[in-house]
């Protein structure tokens, strides 16, 4: 499991916004884990990233399909995560908040 990396929920329709966030958020973090989940619709042989894709889980979420696949990051690769939506972008680094997730302490 790696430390951290970002989640990104993304639709067919969002491919050009989550270009643009993913361009923004590698230009203040070039070294940044980012994986797409993927919405309703989304067809892994279309999209046009270059990051990877996270495949449907099993259990409860996988069961639920589409609905609510933001929670599919609690299933993931990450350890701490920050999960952002499509329609968002990077204007500034984000280095203090990461750091933040990172020393956050849980069960």
């Amino acid at each position: 499991m790696e430390q951290f990396g970002v989640y990104i929920l993304t639709y067919p329709g969002d491919f050009h916004l989550s270009t643009a966030l993913i361009n923004s958020l590698r230009y203040f973090h070039p070294d940044i884990s980012i994986t797409i989940i993927p919405g309703e619709g989304f067809q892994e042989s279309d999209h046009p990233f270059d990051v990877p894709v996270m495949p449907e889980p099993g259990g409860f979420w996988g069961e639920m399909c589409h609905i609510d696949r933001k929670y599919w990051a609690f299933q993931g690769v990450y350890e701490k995560f920050l999960y952002l939506d499509a329609d968002m972008i990077c204007t500034r680094s984000l280095k203090s908040l990461i750091e933040r997730i990172k020393a956050q302490q849980g069960p």
